[in-house]
């Protein structure tokens, strides 16, 4: 017997509404199982579930991965769900060819152990060939193959997305990720590899091979690690990426070179609308209390700018011409005086820029402007 959406949408509406308090899917598959064979709509039945048992840490999924046998689906997303027995039943749904016309596989922060990361990732050319947009993002493979072996087994044309960020991946392992750029990047739009380790190997195979992502529109990344002379010409490579629509560059040790750099490149940059810059002090990286692969961002530590007034004045001389055109600049542990936050203040002001800035940063005598679109994080 067949089910439609609808129908499966108010029966489980009313079966959440009797069991808020528990975390049992079971009992809601068992209604349907495998008769509905047009999955999909288990799938985004899924958010439903989500929402209303987000406090567990622990929810049995094998019951909604049992149930995808019997169906074509594309698309997969158990984002934070910690997946029972670290994902071991995934990884033999996917090894069991059932996820084999998926397009979309979403597992950020959801416990994958190493092992199962690894043979995943081994498995998906055989097993998901028509991947489009794969996310494993902030599942800890710190000292590990995992990007490595990912490397070798991205599929080269229908990569859409790729996120891998907050990971802790080695440099030598995203140095690997960046020399197979110019083959996996033929339709990537969205590349997302911050919070993981990056030396100056890594910025300056970027610095080759990022100008080969033509059709790029999103880019997370990190530019610490690097020497200043690397992370220099990776920022100025930003500029080769005109389809960008969202950059965000954090952790920057040398903040004053970050915002002189983007002066000159933003005017290339016709389609930027959101631009997030974030600095720090690299002086005590090895300390315990921060880790690369953190989620936060509240550890970095504020850095007053050696040289605001040149650096910042050269950013905002290159951001002019873009600012009405953007939609959202961010500035993450950046400490501006008084004066230079006044005439970013300004330059949002005339071109309705919304504008991030850090409230512990916010000046203690200077008032809070209700004529802009301010957000303080």
């Amino acid at each position: 017997m067949m089910h439609t959406y609808n129908e499966i949408e108010n029966v489980y509406k009313e079966y959440v509404e009797n069991h808020r308090h528990s975390s049992d899917l079971e009992s809601f598959i068992k209604l349907f199982g495998s008769s509905n064979a047009d999955g999909l709509h288990m799938i985004e039945l899924w958010e439903y579930f989500k929402t209303w048992h987000s406090s567990d840490s622990q929810i049995n999924t094998d019951p909604i991965l049992d149930t995808v046998k019997f169906t074509r689906l594309e698309e997969l997303d158990f984002t934070e769900i910690k997946l029972k027995d670290s994902g071991q039943k995934l990884l033999t749904v996917i090894k069991q060819g059932h996820l084999n016309h998926l397009t979309h596989l979403i597992l950020p922060d959801t416990g994958l152990s190493i092992a199962v990361m690894n043979d995943i990732v081994l498995c998906l050319p055989q097993c998901i060939p028509n991947l489009q947009v794969l996310d494993l993002s902030y599942n800890d493979c710190k000292d590990r193959q995992v990007i490595r072996n990912l490397t070798k087994s991205l599929p080269i044309s229908s990569l859409h997305e790729l996120m891998v960020s907050g990971m802790g991946a080695p440099a030598s392992n995203m140095t690997a990720l960046a020399q197979v750029m110019p083959q996996i990047c033929t339709n990537l739009t969205v590349l997302r590899i911050s919070n993981n380790y990056m030396d100056d190997d890594t910025g300056g195979t970027l610095v080759r091979t990022l100008p080969h992502a033509h059709q790029l529109k999103l880019l997370w990344i990190d530019v610490n690690g690097m020497s200043k002379e690397t992370h220099r010409k990776l920022v100025m490579t930003m500029g080769k990426l005109v389809l960008l629509e969202t950059l965000r560059m954090f952790k920057s040790p040398y903040i004053d070179d970050l915002l002189s750099c983007m002066g000159k490149v933003i005017t290339s940059l016709s389609n930027l609308d959101w631009l997030t810059l974030g600095a720090e002090d690299t002086s005590d990286m090895n300390s315990s209390t921060q880790s690369p692969w953190s989620r936060m961002l509240i550890f970095l530590t504020i850095k007053k700018l050696r040289n605001a007034t040149s650096s910042l004045q050269s950013f905002m001389s290159g951001l002019q011409p873009m600012a009405s055109h953007m939609q959202w600049l961010e500035l993450q542990n950046i400490n501006l005086d008084e004066e230079d936050l006044r005439n970013l203040l300004s330059l949002c002001r005339e071109h309705s820029l919304a504008l991030g800035y850090n409230r512990r940063l916010w000046p203690a005598g200077m008032d809070i402007p209700r004529d802009i679109t301010l957000s303080l994080i």
